[in-house]
C-alpha cells in the first residue's frame, strides 16, 4: 500500500524561491516610497532656496505665550492647505496667503508700515510662530527689514536718495536721523547760561542767582542737588534739574503731577512746564500782581484792567498821585471818570510793555505772532497780539524709539555734549547716528562695543508714517469687539 501524502498538492504549494521573485505590486510600492522621499526632500530644498526662510515651513515647537490660548485650535490662524507667508514658493499653487493675514487682523488690526508699500507682504512673512513660549513675534532679524529697505531707491514713493538704501545700522549702512535736522520749537532758551554757576546774565557777568533768592517752597529741591548748600551759594543746575523721567523726582510744585502720569515707562523725558522747571527763578510778578502763565495777551489785557480797577476801588495808593475816596460798603458810585479810565489804561499799557518788550517776563522766553510788539502795546491793540505756541517736541525721534531708562548709567554729556556751549534754542542737541554707532554697531577693530543694533531695537514696523503714535491709538483698534467666548474661539 503506498504511503499517505498528508501535504498539500504540488500545485498549491508555494515555491521555495517566492521571496526572491519580483512582484509588480511590491515593485510599485517601492517606487512610490522613493518618490515620496524625493518629493519631500525637493519640497524642503525649494522652500529654503526660493524663500530664504526655512523656519516657516515646519512647526518646531509651541506657540508664543501670547497665543497659547489658541494652540490647540489651528484654524484660528491657519487656512487649510494655504501658506501663511508671501515668500512661500507654493503660494501660486496652494492658495492666497492673504487669507491668513485676515485672521491675524481680526485681533491685531492697525495701520500698515507705509502707505502704498510694495510688496504687500502677509503678517506671516515676517512674524514667526511656533518657536517656543518665550519667543518674540516682533523682534525680527534684520533680513526681514532689509529685504525691502536695502532697495528703497527702486520705490517710486521714495524721494530722498540719502536714505534710500539701508543695509544695517552702521555709519556706512544707515542714513542720519532726518527728524532732528531742525528744531521746530518756538521757545527761547540758553543751555550754556543755565548750566553756569549762578546763571549770570550777559557775557560780562551780572546778577548771580543764589539759593537764598529762590522761594522757600522750591529752595530745598535745588539745595539738595548741589555740593554748596549755603544760602549765598550760586545755584548750580544739572541736566537732571529739569530733565526727569519720573515726576516723583521733580519735588513739590504747583503743577498737578497727576497730569504727568505718576509712573511713566521712563523711556522719554517728562514735558517741561513753567511751574516745575522755571517758576523758582522766573516768577511772573508785575507791580505786585501775579500774572497767570499760559494766558494769551488778549486775556491778560482784560486781567490787567480788572486788577488795576480793583486796586482803584479798594483805594490803594500808587495808582494816582492822590488817594481816591474809598466807597461805602454796598454803594459803588461811578468812580471811573474819563481821567481815572485814562490812568488805568496807562497802567495797563506800561504793564504790557514790561511783559512783551522787556527781557525779564514773557519776551524772555516767548515769540509773538500777529501784529508787531511795538504796535500791539498801543492802547487797545494788545489783544491782537498772540504768543507763538512753544511747539517743543516731546518725542524727537519720530520714526524710531528710544529709552532713557536703558541709558541711565551713561552721563548726559556723553550723548548731549553740545548742551554745555549752546546759547540758542535752534541748536539741535539730540544725538545723531554717529553718536549712537559708538555703541550700537557691529564689533570692529576700533573696539566698537557691539551693543544690540538690529532694526527692531529702535524701529517699530507698523505705522511707520506716524512713528510717534502709541500702540493704544484708536487706529489700531480692531474693527469690532467680540464676546469672551467668541474671542477664545
Amino acid at each position: 500500500m503506498p504511503a499517505h501524502d498528508a501535504g498539500k498538492p504540488a500545485s498549491t504549494r508555494p515555491p521555495l524561491d517566492v521571496h526572491q521573485r519580483v512582484d509588480p505590486l511590491l515593485r510599485w510600492k517601492e517606487r512610490l516610497g522613493y518618490l515620496a522621499l524625493l518629493a519631500t526632500l525637493a519640497w524642503l530644498g525649494l522652500s529654503v532656496a526660493l524663500s530664504g526662510q526655512a523656519d516657516f515651513h515646519a512647526s518646531r515647537g509651541p506657540v508664543a505665550a501670547v497665543h497659547q490660548n489658541w494652540e490647540t485650535n489651528c484654524q484660528t490662524c491657519h487656512v487649510d492647505f494655504t501658506p501663511i507667508s508671501s515668500h512661500s514658493w507654493a503660494a501660486p499653487f496652494l492658495g492666497d496667503p492673504a487669507q491668513s493675514t485676515q485672521r491675524c487682523e481680526s485681533c491685531h488690526a492697525g495701520p500698515t508700515h507705509h502707505v502704498g508699500q510694495p510688496p504687500d507682504l502677509t503678517c506671516g512673512s515676517c512674524h514667526r510662530e511656533h518657536r517656543g513660549r518665550d519667543a518674540s513675534l516682533v523682534n525680527l532679524p534684520d533680513s526681514d527689514c532689509t529685504q525691502c529697505h536695502r532697495d528703497l531707491y527702486k520705490n517710486a514713493l521714495v524721494k530722498e536718495t540719502s536714505w534710500a538704501d539701508v543695509s544695517r545700522f552702521s555709519a556706512d549702512g544707515h542714513p542720519t536721523f532726518r527728524s532732528i535736522k531742525t528744531d521746530p520749537g518756538k521757545l527761547k532758551f540758553n543751555h550754556q547760561r543755565h548750566l553756569a554757576a549762578g546763571m549770570a546774565l550777559g557775557k560780562d557777568g551780572g546778577t548771580i542767582q543764589t539759593l537764598g533768592k529762590i522761594p522757600e517752597s522750591h529752595r530745598k529741591r535745588y539745595r539738595d542737588q548741589q555740593a554748596q548748600k549755603a544760602d549765598d551759594a550760586p545755584v548750580q543746575l544739572q541736566c537732571a534739574s529739569c530733565h526727569q523721567v519720573d515726576p516723583g523726582d521733580l519735588g513739590p510744585a504747583d503743577f498737578p503731577l497727576s497730569l504727568l502720569n505718576q509712573r511713566p515707562a521712563g523711556a522719554y523725558m517728562l514735558p517741561i512746564s513753567y511751574e516745575n522747571q522755571c517758576q523758582a527763578c522766573h516768577p511772573l510778578t508785575l507791580d505786585q500782581i501775579a500774572v497767570p502763565h499760559r494766558w494769551q495777551p488778549s486775556a491778560l489785557h482784560a486781567y490787567l484792567e480788572d486788577s488795576f480797577t480793583a486796586r482803584l476801588v479798594r483805594g490803594q495808593a500808587g495808582l494816582l498821585d492822590k488817594k481816591t475816596v474809598r466807597p461805602l460798603p454796598g454803594k459803588l458810585p461811578d468812580m471811573l471818570t474819563p481821567t481815572l479810565r485814562e490812568a488805568i489804561a496807562g497802567k495797563v499799557e506800561f504793564a504790557e510793555k514790561d511783559l512783551y518788550v522787556s527781557k525779564r517776563l514773557c519776551a524772555e522766553c516767548h515769540y509773538f505772532e500777529g501784529k508787531s510788539v511795538a504796535e500791539a502795546i498801543k492802547r487797545g491793540v494788545a489783544p491782537d497780539l498772540r504768543v507763538a505756541p512753544p511747539n517743543v517736541p516731546t518725542v524727537w525721534l519720530q520714526h524710531a524709539k528710544f529709552n532713557h531708562r536703558s541709558h541711565r548709567a551713561v552721563q548726559c554729556a556723553d550723548c548731549h555734549a553740545a548742551a554745555a556751549t549752546s546759547e540758542v534754542h535752534t541748536d539741535v542737541l539730540i544725538p545723531d547716528r554717529d553718536v549712537c554707532v559708538k555703541c550700537h554697531a557691529p564689533v570692529t577693530s576700533q573696539a566698537t562695543p557691539g551693543a544690540r543694533f538690529n532694526c527692531t531695537e529702535c524701529h517699530m514696523y507698523h505705522n511707520g508714517d506716524h512713528g510717534g503714535q502709541g500702540v493704544g491709538a484708536a487706529s489700531r483698534k480692531p474693527a469690532s469687539a467680540r464676546g469672551l467666548a467668541d474671542f477664545l474661539k
